[in-house]
């Protein structure tokens, strides 16, 4: 009888053993998950940097980004962008003064005025180039790749 008293203990510490284990590894597993979720972008960038890609909106299976380009202070901004075939880039004039989007060889904006909103769907890969056709001065570019 002592014997099968020994065994009965051999099998409790082996299978202790495999659910600490099992409870180590799940533990590893969910902060590996924890730490992938909880990554959010620390660098974005100034008024004035350049931004790559931007912000996804879902419509319906269909995933949309839309990039927000500022108007003030004569300028845009950010005044680079480099985006995915496919993005929706949206100028908002946040000044008094009119202004409009001339994004060469492709379109051109009716006048924006204070709040005024353009958007524009950049579906081939390239560069564009755009100005303020009211203000010539104000440039900025678009990298689609």
């Amino acid at each position: 009888m002592g014997g099968m008293n020994i065994n009965k203990k051999a099998n409790v510490v082996i299978l202790a053993s495999l659910i600490l284990f099992g409870i180590l590894i799940l533990g590893c597993i969910g902060k590996e998950t924890q730490k992938a979720q909880s990554v959010t972008p620390q660098n974005l960038p100034q008024d004035n940097e350049s931004l790559t890609y931007g912000n996804k909106t879902s419509s319906g299976a269909e995933s949309i980004e839309t990039i927000e380009i500022k108007i003030k202070n004569f300028q845009f901004l950010p005044s680079v962008i480099t985006i995915r075939p496919n993005t929706i880039v949206k100028w908002t004039n946040e000044e008094s003064v009119p202004h409009n989007i001339v994004i060469i060889n492709v379109t051109e904006s009716q006048t924006l005025r204070n709040g005024d909103v353009f958007e524009y769907k950049f579906e081939i890969k390239g560069t564009y180039e755009y100005h303020c056709g009211i203000h010539p001065s104000m440039r900025g570019k678009i990298i689609v790749e």
